[in-house]
């Protein structure tokens, strides 16, 4: 089944039957390979969907309502489970395949897997990531044009500072002045 990888999220949470159209389960999570291709599903099965089974995608087919695989619902169920997304390793891809009896694609050893869930929590993290860049370039330009009216009214501030210290220097003067002034108007009085 060809896949459109960028649409990947629409299949979660997707009805799963067998190759009867018995309902198996839920899409809980895709596993895909270094390549980006999708490879294995996360089927939620049993009591509640507790339990869950890998199942490969390759022969699957895409419905708008469901999601059907080529295997009989106890063969799903009995398939090989993954205890958590981290735990994706060749040797559990290798059992799930040869668990269906289906060829072993190429991998190396070491090969990263990734799932849907943790993309879409990925971009998640980087929309979120770049919001709060977004926000911090909006404070640090509110901060800056706050900076530049801060320092003109700085400069206003020294501006009128140093006028009163002229005003004061010159009021200071006629001071002097006019007590240099009293003190001739009193000199030059009758006595």
């Amino acid at each position: 089944m060809t896949m459109d990888i960028q649409r990947v999220e629409d299949w979660l949470g997707q009805s799963v039957v067998d190759r009867d159209g018995e309902k198996i389960g839920k899409l809980e999570d895709i596993v895909f390979g270094e390549d980006g291709q999708p490879l294995l599903g996360l089927v939620a099965v049993g009591l509640l969907g507790r339990g869950n089974s890998l199942v490969p995608l390759a022969e699957a087919t895409l419905a708008p309502d469901r999601i059907a695989l080529p295997y009989a619902k106890g063969e799903v169920k009995d398939a090989p489970s993954l205890e958590s997304p981290g735990a994706m390793s060749v040797q559990v891809e290798d059992a799930t395949t040869g668990y269906f009896g289906r060829p072993l694609r190429e991998h190396a050893e070491g090969e990263r897997y990734t799932t849907a869930r943790e993309r879409m929590r990925q971009v998640e993290e980087a929309d979120a990531a770049e919001r709060h860049a977004r926000e911090l370039e909006r404070l640090a330009d509110d901060l800056g044009a706050q900076a530049d009216r801060a320092a003109r009214a700085a400069v206003a501030a020294q501006e009128r500072a140093e006028k009163l210290v002229r005003d004061h220097e010159a009021a200071i003067a006629e001071a002097e002045a006019a007590r240099v002034r009293h003190a001739e108007l009193q000199a030059a009085l009758p006595r």
